[in-house]
């Protein structure tokens, strides 16, 4: 019983961090650097 409680903490961790690292990048990164973003995207198009 020791080690599948062990195993779904350990899993369970794993996939909070990974669900947090998901959000900062897509949805922080999308509305906080969207200026930036379609700047550098813009410019890399008119050369």
């Amino acid at each position: 019983m020791s080690k599948n409680k062990n195993y779904w903490q350990a899993n369970l961790k794993l996939m909070t961090i990974c669900l947090v690292i998901w959000f900062v990048v897509s949805y922080l990164f999308g509305i906080i650097l969207v200026d930036q973003l379609s700047k550098g995207r813009s410019t890399r198009l008119s050369r």
